[in-house]
Formats: C-alpha cells, sequence, structure tokens
C-alpha cells in the first residue's frame, strides 16, 4: 500500500522542491498544505511541477468567522493531542509585543485556534497521512499541526539544522535524537578536531541573508512601491497577520525600524566590551535571536531573557562576573531595545559583551556557561567547561551539563557546575551521535538563495512566484535537492523497518 505524504509549503518553499525530487524517486501519495500569500496563490494552484492528489491553502481554511470560541471543543483538543494551548499561543510572536499593527483579544486568539484545530482535523481525518514533511517549525500553526500529527501517530519529518555547522538532520523533535539507541551502535571514526573546524556553527549562522542585505536603496524603493501597488489588497488585509497593516502604517514602520536598528546598534557596540580580561572569574550567557523558536517553543517559561539574566545575576558567587553577548544575527531583527541594553547595564556584576565576538574566545576564558537552550553549551562542553541549561537540549545527557528544574536552586547549581569536571569521552561520543544522525548540508546557503532569487534578498517576502522561475531554480540546485530528497526517503525507510521489527 502506498504511504501517504503530507507537505506543510509556506514561503521558505524547500519541501516545495523536495517533493518534485522524493516524487521522480518514490512511489507514494502527495498532499499539501500551503501556508503562501495570496500573490502565490494562483501560480502553484495551477502548477503541474508535483502531482498533489489534494492540496489545501491554509489562509483560505481560515476565516475569522467564529463568534464564540468552543471552549469544550478546544479543552477536547488538549486532551486528544495532548496539547497545552495557551503555552502554543504565548509562543507565537504576532500574538504579542513583537506586533507593531495589531493587539489581539483573548476572544480572536481562541476563534483562531479553534478555526485552525478543525482544519488540521479535517485534514487528518480525510487523507489519514503516514509522514508528516516540515521544515522546523517557527509559528504556532505549524507547531500545531506537527504536535497533532505526532499524537496520532503521523510520523514526524522535519527538516532541521544539526547542532553541527553545515550539517542537517531529519527528525521528530530539535531537542531529540529519533533512534539513540541505534545512533550509539554506529562506528565514530572521524578526526574530531577536524570535523568541528569544519562545523563553525557561529561562522554559518554569520552569513544569513535577509531583508535585503545585499538589495541597492533604488531597488528596495522599486519593489516597495510594487508591492503597495499590486499585492496589498482585500485578500492580503484578510489575514489575521495582517490585521492592522494598513499602508501608511507598513511604511511608517519599515522607516522607523531602520532608525532605530541604527541608534540600537550605536548603542550596544559603544557600551559593549571586546575582550574579557585574563584570569578573571566569569560565566557567560550568550542571549538568543529574539522572537525565535528555540526559546519560544522550546523553553517557553524562560522567554523573558532580561528576567533570566537578573536571575543569574542574583544566584552567582561574590568572586564572579556575567558576561552577555547579544546574538550577531539580532542585526536581521534590527536589534532590541536600547532600554534592554541599558537594564543590562545597570546590574552591578553583568557586563555586555560586542556582538562580533566569536563565541569560542568567551568560552575559553570563562568557567561556566549558562544557556537557555543554545547551541552555544555544546561549544562549551567541547572546550572542557560545565554547561546549565534552562530547558531540554538534544547534548542534556553530558554528565557536564545541568539542567535547572526549581529557580530557587539555581545558586547551588552554579557552584555544582563550577566544581564539576567534563568527561572527554562523553563529548566525543555525542559528536558522533550528532555526526551520524545528520548529513552534509547548507541550510544557510540554500536559504540565501532562495531570496536571492525569488525575495529580492529577503526584502519582499511573498511576492508571485512563476513555475518557470521555480523550475529554473530546481534545476539549478538539483544536486542539493535531490540529496535532501533522498535524506527524507532513507528517514521513510527506517521509520517503516522499525515498525515491521515492531
Amino acid at each position: 500500500m502506498k504511504e501517504k505524504l503530507l507537505f506543510w509549503i509556506d514561503v521558505s518553499i524547500s519541501q516545495f522542491c523536495i517533493a518534485k525530487f522524493m516524487q521522480e524517486k518514490l512511489d507514494a501519495n502527495f498532499y499539501a498544505i500551503y501556508d503562501l500569500s495570496h500573490a502565490q496563490k494562483n501560480t502553484f494552484k495551477e502548477q503541474n511541477i508535483i502531482d498533489f492528489k489534494k492540496f489545501w491553502f491554509f489562509w483560505d481554511e481560515i476565516k475569522n468567522n467564529v463568534e464564540k470560541p468552543d471552549l469544550v471543543y478546544l479543552r477536547q483538543i488538549e486532551q486528544k493531542y495532548k496539547l497545552n494551548l495557551w503555552m502554543l499561543i504565548n509562543s507565537e510572536r504576532i500574538f504579542h509585543e513583537f506586533n507593531n499593527y495589531y493587539r489581539f483579544t483573548q476572544k480572536e486568539i481562541l476563534a483562531i485556534l479553534e478555526n485552525e484545530c478543525r482544519f488540521f482535523e479535517k485534514v487528518l481525518e480525510e487523507i489519514k497521512p503516514d509522514f508528516l514533511i516540515i521544515k522546523l517549525t517557527d509559528y504556532h500553526r505549524n507547531h500545531l499541526l506537527a504536535e497533532m500529527c505526532k499524537n496520532s501517530g503521523v510520523k514526524i519529518l522535519m527538516l532541521m539544522p544539526s547542532k553541527l555547522g553545515f550539517r542537517g538532520v531529519i527528525g521528530t523533535d530539535f531537542n531529540k535524537f529519533d533512534n539513540e539507541v541505534y545512533l550509539e551502535s554506529l562506528i565514530f571514526d572521524k578526526n574530531v578536531e577536524e570535523l568541528l573546524s569544519n562545523s563553525d556553527v557561529f561562522k554559518q549562522t554569520t552569513k544569513v541573508k535577509t531583508m535585503g542585505d545585499d538589495v541597492s536603496i533604488r531597488k528596495k524603493i522599486s519593489v516597495a512601491f510594487d508591492w503597495i501597488i499590486n499585492v496589498y489588497n482585500d485578500e492580503y488585509k484578510q489575514r489575521y497577520d495582517h490585521l492592522g497593516k494598513t499602508r501608511s502604517k507598513l511604511i511608517y514602520t519599515k522607516i522607523s525600524s531602520l532608525v532605530k536598528s541604527r541608534h540600537r546598534k550605536n548603542f550596544l557596540y559603544r557600551n559593549s566590551i571586546l575582550k574579557i580580561p585574563d584570569n578573571e572569574k566569569s560565566v557567560y550567557f550568550p542571549l538568543h535571536v529574539e522572537p525565535e523558536r528555540t526559546i519560544d517553543i522550546d523553553a517557553p517559561f524562560y522567554s523573558n531573557q532580561l528576567n533570566v539574566i537578573s536571575l543569574i545575576s542574583k544566584a552567582l558567587p561574590i568572586d564572579y562576573n556575567l558576561y552577555v553577548k547579544e546574538h550577531f544575527n539580532m542585526r536581521l531583527r534590527n536589534w532590541r531595545d536600547v532600554s534592554f541594553y541599558k537594564k543590562i547595564l545597570t546590574l552591578p556584576n553583568v557586563k555586555l559583551l560586542n556582538p562580533s565576538l566569536k563565541p569560542n574566545e568567551i568560552i575559553r576564558k570563562s568557567d561556566l556557561v549558562i544557556t537557555i537552550a543554545g547551541t552555544t553549551g555544546l561549544e562549551a562542553a567541547l572546550n572542557n567547561k560545565p554547561v546549565i541549561v534552562f530547558a531540554d537540549v538534544v547534548y542534556s545527557s553530558l554528565s557536564s551539563v545541568f539542567r535547572v528544574e526549581k529557580i530557587e536552586d539555581l545558586p547551588q547549581l552554579i557552584i555544582t557546575a563550577l566544581q564539576s569536571q567534563v568527561n572527554r569521552e562523553e563529548v566525543v561520543k555525542m559528536i558522533g551521535k550528532l555526526y551520524n544522525s545528520s548529513f552534509e548540508f547548507d541550510m544557510v546557503s540554500l536559504h540565501n538563495d532562495i531570496v536571492r532569487s525569488f525575495y529580492n534578498g529577503g526584502f519582499n517576502i511573498g511576492n508571485e512566484i512563476s513555475m518557470k522561475d521555480m523550475n529554473s531554480f530546481m534545476e539549478e540546485h538539483r544536486d542539493i535537492l535531490e540529496g535532501l530528497a533522498s535524506e527524507h526517503i532513507k528517514k521513510i525507510n527506517q521509520h517503516k523497518k522499525s515498525t515491521d521489527v515492531l
């Protein structure tokens, strides 16, 4: 019997490309949910590159037409799919302070959730998919679908960055191995130092291009006017994530953001230090990009990073300082408000590090690394430094990694961690599992090529994409995309083999 594959296809279009090459290699039934802009809908509706047995456009299904949310139904959804909907709601950036255009009421939010749950249930009941093929979830809507699938027996094939740079992984959970016992049985014979020098996460992430980094001002103005005239219309305004976005507000917010970004960067660079003094007792805390799924979804109770910094500063031994570094890629979010940095600077035992500093340089001079749920913890272990985390991470099993269970225990946990030793053999074994569970893939380069080819360098995401251009792009990137398709098929076969054994 043919497998049924459900693809979640959004503006990143990676899963659309993967579906095309999977269909060339795999005899299965293909279905899709498109999370695309209205400007893209018609071309994707008429496309003949992939033979989907059925497809849905997410925004056609989600209407603001619920007068009174059905709380009984939503509670049943929580129980049936083992969900906490309020946690999911509070992870969504557009429902909170990151939305500059609209403030949602409780009724509106619950109505949106009800619409989405009913739509996803309809799709799952109709086609009963075997696999969901999706990128790393980053909004509440795609994470909701993934969780509903996972808790109804649908296998998740989520394409994610590995904790090792320039490698990718396909799995169910960002912070867990799919088959740890199997991975431990595999041989790992790579030179660790050589592998790590070619797998620098910081080096990879600093290459991210978005918001039109490489687009001229003249081109941006031209694109902006074309968007305002041809894309901004009544259909655009119907989406709940576009509520409150008038032409004047959009123009004002864009200009205002550019001005604020320059002011914030100047303040940050003037008030941050470029070097940690030698022989100083220090703890390192790297800030996460915000908004970001790592803290919003993986560590929702610690998403207030300013509060976390304050808690750590209170818990430190008297002879230690806390060094906080802004994430380099906050440049893509116009940096944080100056008030955020000023509050950090008011803490007497906390110092702000310059974003340009390389994490490894800081880690080597630190006695302990504390991260909410970041990759920096793994880098710390590789540099023989103990780690404290606030959420479960893929490297949690290391004996030098300590998980915060109760915040009031943090002072003693810091002392315990500072006195601990890193087990190098454990770390090498962990690197082996990360390597064997992943494959060579530069996700950042593919992202950059997509935004360059279709979205004016990321300055305007959501404009129309012609299928002629899509075909040209896929041919140009055939080797990469065929490789991704093969990795997905390999994962499907692994799941099938595991099921057959059971």
